[in-house]
């Protein structure tokens, strides 16, 4: 517990005090912490980026086993694609190493007269013997609670790509208005068609798809998808990750052709109903506890930050430059 209030507090001061340098590191339970860095690439240094890539690829290679890893995002650390990236670690401090992460990403959607911010979910790594962990979750859905607590609990557009059933579940269970989900629960809407069309027109490059591929708006879904430096991450159905509810595997089975490499696109919302998903995804009562605590502390926090910022010279000027871009606390 001390632990926990402890990263409490560093993360806090690094709020209040330099919201363009951020980085946190939150003790979720007595044996992992996470580490959240929210577009390190804008101010983060050379060494700290080449530490943090390198941490992401040994993940990703225990993951991948014998497998090359993927040649795009995060993985090629490059600074400009980091500066859009929210970056979450999950720590094993018994084991003393990183055992998963997550690399989501800003997508600015502009059109004419239409501006929208989605956040894509973007890649997740876990290490082998942490799956089945709830790991995955947290790493999905932590952050992205924390961002919408700083953003006073507005909603959020978020998209997905994938053609894993667990990661498809995941989606359509714990987002809020998602389209496609298990083709009977969602009705796609104009936004639904609209964002997974200019996602896939103007930002295939931040999900490794390439120019060969070709896109079905009616279903959202993504045609030969792994040609653009996602080419090692493309499965077989019998080997993808299945979800506990059956529909969900049926219907991933049933409209992608995973011999050619097809992929979803999901177009969701993140909404406070996500607080409820997560602690009713937590079983152990301590786990919950500490959760709990955590994301009170950081909600009363949403609403004194504003506040006390204006009353230090030193942070007022910064957060003028700043406020327009989401911080995960």
């Amino acid at each position: 517990m001390l632990r926990m209030i402890s990263s409490f507090f560093k993360t806090f001061y690094m709020l209040l005090i330099k919201p363009h340098k951020f980085y946190a590191r939150l003790a979720i339970s007595s044996r992992l912490d996470f580490l959240i860095y929210e577009r390190p690439g804008a101010w983060a240094s050379d060494e700290e980026l080449n530490e943090l890539t390198l941490t992401l690829k040994t993940i990703a290679q225990s993951a991948q086993h014998k497998d090359d890893l993927p040649e795009y995002g995060c993985l090629l650390g490059g600074k400009e694609d980091l500066a859009q990236r929210v970056i979450s670690i999950a720590y094993d401090n018994k084991l003393k190493r990183a055992v998963g992460f997550s690399a989501q990403s800003y997508l600015d959607i502009e059109q004419g007269n239409f501006k929208e911010q989605v956040l894509h979910l973007g890649l997740i790594y876990i290490d082998p013997t942490y799956q089945g962990k709830s790991v995955s979750y947290l790493l999905a859905m932590l952050p992205n609670i924390l961002i919408m607590i700083k953003n006073g609990f507005r909603d959020l557009w978020v998209s997905n790509v994938t053609q894993v059933p667990v990661i498809y579940g995941l989606v359509a269970a714990n987002y809020y208005y998602v389209h496609p989900t298990n083709g009977t629960d969602s009705e796609q809407g104009f936004y639904h068609r609209y964002l997974a069309n200019q996602i896939f027109q103007n930002h295939k490059p931040v999900f490794g798809v390439g120019e060969d591929a070709f896109y079905d708006p009616d279903l959202q879904i993504i045609k030969n998808s792994y040609t653009g430096g996602s080419d090692h991450l493309k499965k077989t159905f019998e080997i993808t990750a299945k979800h506990r509810k059956q529909s969900y595997n049926d219907y991933c089975e049933n409209n992608l052709d995973y011999n050619r490499g097809d992929d979803f696109v999901q177009v969701g919302k993140l909404s406070a109903n996500s607080f409820v998903q997560l602690f009713k995804n937590k079983k152990d009562s301590q786990s919950r506890i500490q959760l709990f605590v955590n994301l009170l502390l950081f909600s009363v926090a949403a609403v004194l930050l504003p506040v006390l910022r204006w009353f230090i010279p030193s942070c007022s000027q910064n957060f003028k430059q700043e406020q327009q871009l989401p911080i995960v606390i």
